[in-house]
């Protein structure tokens, strides 16, 4: 078991992470075709506007620009990560420890973001 298996069982036994379906089936459908989404994507931004929320995590690039074309307001894991620094909530080697799991698991990170970010939080770059 990896490192992100068990992190998956301990997100889905968090008492504040409550998992919502999509109303609008038809409104996945068709953003799919017009915008090549995933349905994962597509469920994430039908939501974001069922659910009225303020934020919405968003990775992948083209779900992103999506999202900005629909004047959502998002954020990415690295945004994440950046915040939880800025509150104090991570420390700076946590933060590249976050950066290094994610890059060993070949989610697609570029070295100069990763780079910014250590600079960020006050570490030299390593990549």
């Amino acid at each position: 078991m990896n490192i992100f298996s068990d992190e998956a069982k301990k997100v889905q036994q968090c008492p504040f992470i409550v998992v919502q379906k999509v109303r609008n089936l038809q409104a996945i459908s068709i953003l799919r075709n017009v915008t090549g989404l995933d349905a994962g994507e597509s469920e994430a931004l039908i939501l974001y506007g069922e659910q009225c929320a303020d934020l919405l995590l968003m990775d992948e690039n083209k779900g992103r620009k999506v999202a900005k074309q629909m004047d959502i307001k998002h954020i990415g894991t690295v945004g994440v990560l950046l915040e939880a620094y800025t509150r104090k909530i991570l420390k700076s080697y946590e933060v590249e420890t976050c950066l290094e799991a994610m890059l060993k698991s070949e989610i697609r990170l570029s070295k100069e973001l990763c780079n910014m970010v250590l600079e960020y939080v006050g570490l030299p770059k390593r990549y």
